[in-house]
């Protein structure tokens, strides 16, 4: 991108005749708000162009995260969430399907869960694991996760 000294600009475009302290001086006062107009454009071109650097890959969304919250120890990834349970359907008895059996806790079963639907539909896609050592604020944290996770993912923010 190209960048433009306004104060060489005001100098070289008076002639040197007239290229006295008081008029450079009130030229380059003339200017300034200009020259507070392009540094504050650069800034935003590289903040920019930072953020493009970026997407929902997981290892730039760690990097990502690491480089705004924890810059020294780079301790916070991202693990994928344990997969939903298997699906169990519980009959009504004037259905006439098979019997359904649920274990006694004496037997040494896994426990059976059953989830309602919109508790499926909320179980998360991935974890964000932060080391407790990490002072954040979780607003912000989310606001970056939202913006480059991909859409209709859901996540939880685990603290280890």
């Amino acid at each position: 991108m190209i960048q433009f000294d306004v104060n060489n600009i005001v100098e070289n475009n008076i002639s040197p005749r007239l290229r006295k302290v008081f008029t450079l001086a009130f030229f380059k006062a003339c200017a300034s708000p200009l020259v507070v107009s392009f540094s504050t454009f650069y800034q935003f071109y590289e903040d920019k162009k930072y953020e493009l650097l970026f997407n929902g890959q997981v290892i730039y969304l760690e990097h990502l995260l690491n480089d705004q919250f924890d810059n020294i120890n780079r301790g916070i990834y991202i693990t994928d969430a344990p997969q939903q349970a298997d699906q169990i359907v519980l009959y009504n008895e004037n259905e006439n399907n098979e019997e359904t059996v649920i274990f006694n806790i004496p037997e040494n079963e896994p426990p059976i869960v059953t989830y309602n639907y919109s508790e499926m539909l909320a179980w998360p896609d991935f974890i964000v694991n932060i080391p407790s050592s990490v002072v954040f604020n979780q607003t912000q944290l989310k606001a970056y996760v939202n913006k480059y996770k991909l859409a209709g993912k859901n996540y939880i923010i685990n603290i280890v």
